[in-house]
């Protein structure tokens, strides 16, 4: 007589299933598994892009004012200058003694950057500070000033002169147009 544990110990127990085949990992199938993944970050940098920032502008004459009168002269401010021109930073800067110097930095209307920077240091001064390293470069002559042009290290132009006490250095990455507009414009 054959006994039921007898029978179960007896009988085949089920086939295990075959192993999977995986598939040879290529290059086609990484990029094929990570298109999904591609897809999501494309459609949150489209939905998620930050707009066009404003330009932040500011007002130059408060120190443009305080230079003048810390310097017992009148610092020319740029004026006629077009709406397109926008200031967008001002400083003030002590070099030694009782030197004294203020930088405006200015939107282009072509959307370069000019630096205005005037005080009461010697042309030669302002410029060695202003822009390190430039070469001479010959003169232009604006409203009949003679301005000294440099070329600075990173291959933009720097216009300097000297009005009355007061010396002057224009540069950035605007085109000579936009200086001599710069320039023009002092008074």
């Amino acid at each position: 007589m054959v006994s039921v544990s007898d029978q179960t110990s007896t009988a085949a127990a089920p086939a295990a299933p075959p192993p999977r085949r995986r598939r040879p990992q290529t290059v086609r199938n990484m990029l094929w598994s990570l298109l999904p993944l591609l897809a999501l970050v494309a459609l949150f940098v489209v939905l998620f892009q930050p707009g066009k920032q404003p330009v932040n502008t500011i007002d130059p004459k408060p120190d443009l004012n305080y230079a003048s009168r810390q310097l017992g002269v009148t610092v020319p401010a740029p004026s006629g200058l077009p709406a397109k021109w926008r200031a967008t930073s001002s400083a003030m800067h002590r070099g030694s003694g009782h030197s004294l110097s203020v930088e405006i930095g200015y939107l282009s209307p072509a959307n370069q950057y000019v630096k205005l920077v005037e005080g009461d240091p010697s042309v030669g001064t302002l410029v060695t500070t202003t822009v390190p390293g430039s070469s001479p470069q010959g003169s232009v002559t604006i409203d009949g000033v003679a301005w000294s042009r440099y070329r600075t290290p990173r291959g933009e132009i720097a216009l300097a002169a000297r009005r009355g006490r007061i010396s002057a250095v224009i540069t950035g990455s605007a085109q000579l147009d936009e200086l001599r507009a710069m320039a023009d414009s002092l008074r």
